[in-house]
């Protein structure tokens, strides 16, 4: 398990250089396949989403590699093929971002339902609804297939202020015919630091910075060379460890416009930031004090769409939070499960009402202490693909030993038979609570091969479900057993990924030495499209534990698959 073990209550000093922006890089990396030339980027974050964009990209034919360790240079030439590698593309969401230059230079693409963090609902309309009017025909079969005889300009109006939405509609725009005219564009700066990379290729782009982005079509981009723009959300993140351990840091390479919102929301924690041309300077002994509104009323810090507060900085600022004098207001609109986390901070001693998914109180300060924690997302990642399925000897694991029939009905009748004695008895609670009749049959094999042929099998019988005519295709159970109580919360968003504040590699009973929660949870929802979160309420013993989260989960299967 990959792990960071830290020893704190020591001040940081000393001299950073902020890394260049991963949000603007991918972006950067899609819009390089529209080039005619070849492109070379500099101060390229190395990180694994970074990597994975440029393998996808690689897959399609560019000629792409790391010239050194944060420069890559792309040849665009070679791509030929339209269709996104299925396994590269369900693990970052930035995979997406590929569909509009590719529309734009062939006219088709094919491209799985994206990956991503796990935060809470991300949907992809705006971005269809952008290549619908561009002249785009999608059709949506297990993957987004999209066609168009030619891009044509056209004035529109994004239902929201999507990030990745204005910049498909970017890349998708700069080489179609006559102009378009985006409002209600996201403006956040790496959607600015996109917008001048394409201008300087030879994309004739208005408005950078605002809301409403004018884009006159040309017929060919060229190469060439550009830089990508600082990560403010590291700067900001440097600044506020700085500040929480009374060091005395230094932050190099910023962009002082893109600190336009993060300065004056941390002042409301008591955290200066001097701003000094292109470096930032926190100062020790900072008096970490909640700046109260007028009257003395509680201040709110809320994240927006850009100027506002950035929402990737709402942890950040709820962390600073618990060690400022005072009482403060959390909001995060925009993700429903970004505050899974606070329960990690309360148990280390952090004074928080969490009001709801997107509302948390904080006074502070309070003491913490050391805690072994397990990240929300630990189990946010793809399960593994049937075909490359092994057992504990390593031995690989073909389709006969998966064979399963299921059927879903009413009654909550059942018979079960997987060959792991505990799991069948947690599938009986599961049709049980949630009303279902529930026919399983996995032919035997190794425990872990079972618990994950069962998860796929019921998710292969619930997928018609979820998708059926009425049915709403999310729900929430909240389920009590014996000595533990679990909240499961799903969605058929078509992004398979479970995510939890427990640690369900650690849920094992019934002497059975497999990961039974985790990996019957990631088959399932790899096999139904589901985004799933499972919340542990309270509940230590793991039989009890598992009663509770299978239970919530057929109550939530039940409210999603109501017609």
């Amino acid at each position: 398990m990959e792990s960071f073990v830290i020893d704190g209550g020591r001040p940081l000093t000393g001299t950073v250089r902020a890394a260049g922006n991963k949000n603007g890089a991918l972006p950067i990396l899609a819009a390089s396949m529209l080039a005619s030339g070849e492109v070379r980027l500099s101060n390229m974050p190395r990180i694994r989403d970074v990597e994975t964009m440029v393998e996808l990209m690689a897959d399609l034919g560019a000629d792409v590699d790391w010239t050194s360790r944060n420069e890559v240079r792309v040849d665009p030439s070679g791509v030929a093929k339209t269709d996104l590698d299925r396994e590269l593309a369900q693990d970052i969401r930035a995979s997406f971002l590929l569909a509009g230059p590719l529309l734009a230079r062939f006219g088709r693409v094919t491209v799985p339902p994206p990956g991503g963090d796990v935060i809470g609902r991300r949907r992809l309309d705006t971005h269809i609804h952008a290549f619908q009017e561009l002249g785009v025909e999608v059709e949506l079969n297990g993957a987004y297939e999209m066609r168009t005889n030619g891009l044509r300009g056209k004035r529109m109006y994004l239902d929201e202020a999507s990030v990745m939405g204005t910049e498909n509609a970017i890349m998708a725009a700069v080489l179609a015919e006559g102009e378009t005219i985006v409002g209600h564009a996201a403006c956040e700066p790496h959607i600015q630091d996109l917008c001048r990379f394409l201008v300087s290729l030879g994309a004739r782009i208005g408005g950078i910075g605002s809301n409403v982005l004018h884009i006159e079509g040309v017929d060919n981009l060229t190469g060439g060379e550009y830089r990508i723009g600082p990560e403010h959300v590291e700067v900001a993140s440097f600044a506020a460890l700085a500040a929480l351990t009374g060091g005395d840091v230094t932050i190099e390479d910023v962009e002082p416009d893109d600190l336009i919102g993060i300065v004056p929301a941390f002042r409301k924690l008591g955290i200066r930031m001097d701003v000094d041309g292109r470096s930032v300077h926190v100062a020790p002994g900072q008096d970490l004090r909640v700046v109260d509104d007028l009257g003395g009323q509680i201040p709110k810090i809320e994240s927006g769409v850009w100027p506002a507060f950035p929402a990737d900085l709402t942890s950040i600022a709820l962390t600073c939070a618990t060690q400022s004098h005072g009482t403060v207001l959390i909001f995060e609109k925009m993700f429903e499960s970004r505050l899974f986390f606070v329960d990690k901070l309360v148990s280390m001693g952090a004074r928080i009402i969490l009001c709801d998914p997107h509302r948390a109180v904080v006074t502070g300060p309070a003491k913490l202490y050391a805690q072994r924690l397990e990240s929300p997302l630990r189990t946010h990642r793809r399960a593994t693909p049937p075909d490359r399925r092994r057992d504990r000897a390593g031995r690989p694991v073909n389709a006969r030993q998966r064979v399963a029939s299921v059927s879903v009905g009413d009654g909550a009748r059942s018979t079960v038979a997987t060959g792991v004695a505990i799991l069948d008895h947690l599938l009986a609670e599961l049709a049980d609570t949630g009303g279902f009749e529930l026919h399983l049959e996995i032919a035997p094999g190794e425990p872990e091969v079972e618990v994950g042929a069962a998860g796929t099998a019921l998710g292969e019988a619930f997928a018609p479900l979820l998708g059926g005519n009425g049915a709403p295709g999310r729900g929430l159970g909240v389920v009590p057993a014996d000595e533990a109580l679990a909240m499961v919360v799903l969605e058929a968003s078509g992004n398979p990924l479970v995510a939890s504040n427990a640690d369900l590699t650690a849920t094992r009973a019934g002497g059975l030495q497999t990961d039974l929660a985790a990996v019957f949870l990631q088959a399932l929802a790899q096999a139904a499209g589901l985004t799933i979160h499972v919340r542990l309420i309270e509940g230590e013993d793991s039989q009890h534990v598992l009663s509770a989260i299978f239970k919530a989960l057929g109550a939530a299967l039940a409210q999603a698959c109501e017609g």
